[in-house]
């Protein structure tokens, strides 16, 4: 119903102007010494109405390019937490098939794009784990020591 009356005020509009631009015998003169412009009503009501469309679309564009680094930088970390959430998953995916090696690797790359502690807490208790099952226990215990680094208030996740 909304896009009826305004395809109705769109024809009224369009109407009113041609009826306005056919029969309108009106004179515009803009005078700046030396020089001296007169223009037909109608020319200069078009004219008038194309400076304000221009004027908008350079207002509109040097909005849409002042609000841009702020939209990048939001792309920016939209996409790192879609990557980190995603080897977080890869990470668990490949911890629970057995793949310990792979699994390593997805939670160490979760664990440099994670950025709160929760997350950070579960990507080393995989790699941990992982660490662990692999025969690494120096490693094994640099991840849990990360962990308590990352999130010391994660204690059921340090009893592992």
């Amino acid at each position: 119903m909304k896009w009826v009356l305004w395809l109705l005020a769109l024809l009224g509009t369009t109407a009113a102007a041609a009826f306005l631009l056919q029969y309108g015998e009106g004179h515009v003169r803009v005078t700046a010494p030396p020089y001296r412009i007169e223009l037909s009503l109608s020319l200069a009501i078009v004219l008038l109405l194309g400076l304000v469309l221009i004027l908008y679309f350079v207002v509109w564009l040097t909005l849409v390019a002042l609000r841009l680094p702020s939209e990048i930088g939001e792309f920016r970390r939209r996409r790192r937490r879609e990557k980190a959430n995603d080897a977080l998953l890869e990470s668990l995916r490949t911890f629970f098939e057995g793949r310990y090696d792979k699994a390593e690797q997805s939670a160490t790359t979760a664990l440099a794009l994670q950025e709160p502690a929760i997350a950070q807490a579960i990507s080393t208790v995989v790699a941990a784990r992982c660490a662990h099952a692999l025969g690494k226990f120096s490693g094994r215990d640099e991840f849990l020591a990360a962990m308590e680094t990352a999130a010391p208030e994660e204690v059921f996740l340090r009893r592992w």
